[in-house]
């Protein structure tokens, strides 16, 4: 009597180690079968025919033409990347939600877009202390950064895209930095260090609009062998300063632009008021001349900077 649960026993651990040698098996080929598909690039195309329709039902008006991603070799190329304007400028609405005529700037023009971005890493600096990046290539880029709706399309994209009942993030004024003492080194202890091959930015700029585009090309850039500190110190701050502000002075042309035809409409109303005087027509062209004025007053106070 005592050996027969001994004997079920053993049958018992016999069937579950069985089932466990087989789930095994099973969880170590989807592995292999996964690693092999990810060393071979498969991670591209999941990025562009799953990620991108995943970002779309989000809200992100994202697609991608080409993506290759080698993460054994640490190789990242995208092309043809494009981010639509957001649906307040693409399907804009008054303020009681009536739709509006969208302009058609806003629907040919995307928000950003990227004809190439390649992006090498040397794999074996991993395991030093100075990382180093064999390659940084920005070719193509576009981007729009328009003022309308009482909004830029920037803001009303990332309205767009943050969760339900979280508001964007508002920009943190900077703090200016310390002095530095001999218990605050220049460098931050742990701050990434990384080196860069080669960084090539070519073909690209940025369009400013409000009322018209304002192209600003960006200057090309080839550099070799340059640490991160400096590059964002002599080159990428430098361009972010000039953008913003070549915005401030182009549409300060533009309000000049503006100031130079409300006081050419005012002389000329004036003329013809003068002129048709005899003809007892002096009022009504007095009228058109005021009203053009207030007109173009309204539209040259909107380049005005809010303080």
């Amino acid at each position: 009597m005592s050996k027969e649960p001994s004997k079920t026993k053993r049958c018992f651990w016999r069937v579950l180690w069985c089932i466990v040698r087989k789930t095994l098996k099973v969880l170590l080929l989807i592995v292999g079968v996964l690693l092999v598909f990810i060393l071979a690039g498969g991670l591209g195309p999941v990025v562009k025919y799953v990620g991108v329709p995943l970002a779309n039902s989000q809200g992100v008006p994202l697609s991608i033409e080409k993506c290759v991603i080698l993460p054994l070799g640490g190789y990242v190329r995208i092309e043809g990347l494009q981010v639509e304007n957001p649906d307040a400028f693409r399907e804009p609405k008054d303020a009681a939600g009536n739709p509006l005529t969208p302009n058609k700037v806003y629907l040919e023009t995307p928000l950003l877009r990227i004809g190439a971005l390649e992006f090498d890493f040397h794999m074996l600096s991993l395991f030093k202390e100075e990382k180093v990046v064999d390659l940084i290539r920005l070719e193509g880029l576009r981007a729009l950064y328009a003022f309308d709706y009482d909004t830029t399309n920037v803001d009303a994209f990332l309205a767009q895209v943050a969760p339900p009942g979280e508001a964007p993030a508002e920009p943190v004024a900077e703090t200016p930095a310390k002095p530095e003492t001999e218990e605050q080194p220049a460098e931050a202890a742990g701050e990434l260090k990384f080196r860069i091959a080669q960084v090539t930015f070519t073909d690209n700029s940025v369009t400013l609009r409000k009322f018209v585009n304002i192209p600003m090309p960006l200057p090309p850039l080839s550099l070799t062998d340059i640490d991160n500190r400096t590059l964002q110190e002599k080159y990428i701050d430098p361009m972010i300063k000039t953008v913003n502000s070549g915005a401030g002075d182009a549409f300060g042309a533009v309000g000049d632009g503006v100031n130079a035809v409300t006081e050419g409409l005012g002389t000329l109303s004036t003329a013809l008021g003068e002129g048709l005087d005899g003809a007892g027509l002096a009022e009504g062209a007095k009228a058109v001349g005021e009203g053009a004025q207030a007109t173009l007053d309204s539209v040259k106070g909107l380049f005005k900077k809010k303080k």
